[in-house]
């Protein structure tokens, strides 16, 4: 009998053991009153959401991250570089009026260096203008032009077939970057004077050469009232 009751009694423990180890799970299904499967599938028979939108079938919301509601990036344009296609040369009317301008038989005014290019016989008397190209100088005003070389003179004329100028008169301007005034030197009573193309102009200490050089064509520079007066001959009387 003893036996037995031990038997009994072990049984009885073992039994308690496997109760207490389902009880956690037991109480989890129903603490949730809701079992795994009833969670997963809705229950049958249930009727659907009535439809407010005024369609046939009930109204859905797009899904998250569709096309239909992801916002479309603006378009971004490339700057544009290239200048317009008129800007790379100048415009006709420009280009009509320089070849105009240099027209066979226009009369025009050149500012510039002169100079003496070539060798003998093949000799050129030619005007620097800044900012344009060398023009050669013709008519018979080029060989007294020789005697103002370096100098900057004012030539007027008129332009010629192939591009060169005709020089009707000329004006020395200037002379080692100063001013000058080109005049003939003329008597003044007992003094000496320079004619130029707006008036006479007395000097008062003028350069001793002068006094055997009247009627003759100079440049003269520095002041005329009290010199000294750095001067070249154009042309001799």
């Amino acid at each position: 009998m003893t036996r037995m009751a031990l038997t009994v009694a072990t049984l009885v423990v073992i039994a308690a053991c496997s109760t207490e180890r389902r009880a956690p799970a037991d109480s989890a299904g129903s603490a949730s009153g809701v079992s795994d499967d009833t969670a997963a599938a809705p229950a049958m028979g249930a009727t659907p959401p009535a439809d407010t939108t005024g369609g046939g079938a009930p109204a859905q919301s797009p899904a998250r991250g569709s096309d239909s509601t992801r916002a479309t990036p603006p378009q971004r344009t490339t700057p544009r570089t290239t200048p317009p296609a008129e800007s790379a040369a100048p415009p006709a009317s420009r280009a009509g009026e320089t070849a105009a301008a240099h027209a066979p038989g226009t009369r025009d005014t050149l500012l510039g260096s002169i100079h003496v290019v070539g060798s003998f016989p093949a000799v050129s008397v030619v005007v620097d203008v800044p900012g344009e190209q060398r023009v050669t100088l013709q008519g018979s005003l080029t060989n007294t032009l020789k005697n103002v070389v370096q100098t900057e003179t004012e030539v007027r004329g008129t332009w010629q077939q192939g591009g060169a100028f005709q020089v009707d008169s000329f004006i020395v301007r200037r002379a080692s970057g100063e001013n000058v005034v080109d005049g003939v030197l003329v008597r003044d009573g007992d003094g000496i004077a320079i004619r130029t193309g707006t008036g006479t102009l007395p000097m008062h200490n003028p350069p001793a050469a002068f006094e055997n050089m009247i009627g003759a064509r100079v440049w003269v520079g520095g002041p005329l009232d009290t010199g000294p007066n750095p001067y070249g001959i154009i042309s001799r009387p």
